[in-house]
């Protein structure tokens, strides 16, 4: 255990905490986690976690970039993402006709790509060199490489910032929301996507929530909370909305995989358990697939209208 530490609360500092999800494990990787949940403020973190220089083992490419745009430019999987940030992009078109535009965790750079076509000056960076050089082959975006922290940008300099499910995969998510407020214009517009750790799919399936992606999601965040971070930062105007339906459901669905597909079956340690190949499951399995497409949509209409999700956007102005 000498890669991993112990971190303190990275909202309030705070020390003590208590569990709140013991023995997690993961079918993508060995090793047994835990949620703990801060004593004074009620911020969840994982503890311990991975050091910072270690985190590299648990993220794999096909875990998400590959497989969309392994054969390069998939012009349906770019009409897939339409759809998918169909949500963020009303939120930024709402607020701003064009500008300046970074995107933190910027991947292959395919969100930013239709702001390119529009006229928008696109920034972004990335940690994976792979999605990088594929941004600059199939998108001519050029994104740098390296933490958020590492690069000095200057102040009152960018119009819109966008951390698409990537907030949570920081390991001072404060500190950087702190430092895009600065980087902001005035009137300047964070957009934040990600789990919501308050959602209905996290109280039923508790480890198995599909959403919580141990141990890359080092913070998992409540509506409540992270409106506290942007208003303790200088944001105002500050909104959480949880109409991302395709997200909501796909949660929902991958979450009842998770804890009841053979498929996902998991070792006592992690990883993934042998399977017996001598049973026929494929009846099943697609009978399985059906009921639980159907349980997690209609879980995922009933949570929207009752004004939550198992996804939130929250956006704030400077």
């Amino acid at each position: 255990m000498n890669n991993w530490e112990n971190p303190v609360c990275d909202y309030c500092k705070n020390k003590e905490f208590r569990i709140e999800i013991d023995n997690i494990t993961s079918w993508e990787y060995k090793g047994i986690f835990r949620i703990v949940k801060c004593a004074k403020c009620g911020l969840a973190y994982t503890n311990p976690r991975p050091k910072l220089s270690q985190i590299g083992e648990y993220y794999k490419d096909e875990s998400y970039w590959k497989n969309m745009f392994s054969n390069g430019k998939n012009e349906d999987a770019l009409r897939t993402r339409d759809i998918d940030y169909k949500e963020i992009d009303e939120v930024i078109k709402s607020n701003k006709d064009t500008g300046r535009i970074l995107d933190v965790g910027a991947g292959t750079g395919d969100f930013l790509l239709r702001y390119k076509k529009d006229g928008w000056k696109v920034e972004g960076i990335d940690l994976d060199i792979k999605a990088i050089k594929y941004a600059k082959k199939y998108f001519d975006i050029e994104l740098k490489q390296g933490d958020f922290f590492d690069f000095d940008f200057k102040q009152n300099s960018y119009d819109v910032v966008v951390l698409n499910n990537a907030l949570e995969h920081l390991y001072y998510p404060v500190e950087a929301i702190n430092k895009i407020y600065k980087i902001l214009k005035k009137e300047g517009l964070l957009i934040v996507n990600l789990p919501n750790y308050n959602s209905f799919g996290r109280h039923i399936f508790k480890g198995n929530w599909m959403a919580l992606q141990i141990p890359r999601h080092l913070y998992h965040f409540s509506p409540k909370i992270l409106s506290k971070i942007f208003k303790i930062a200088g944001f105002r105007k500050i909104r959480v909305q949880y109409n991302y339906f395709s997200q909501n459901y796909y949660i929902l669905f991958q979450s009842f995989r998770y804890l009841m597909s053979p498929k996902f079956k998991k070792g006592e340690k992690g990883g993934m358990a042998k399977l017996d190949k001598s049973q026929n499951l494929s009846f099943k399995k697609e009978i399985g697939k059906l009921l639980f497409k159907i349980v997690s949509f209609g879980l995922a209409l009933i949570e929207q209208n009752l004004g939550r999700g198992e996804n939130m956007i929250i956006y704030g102005k400077k």
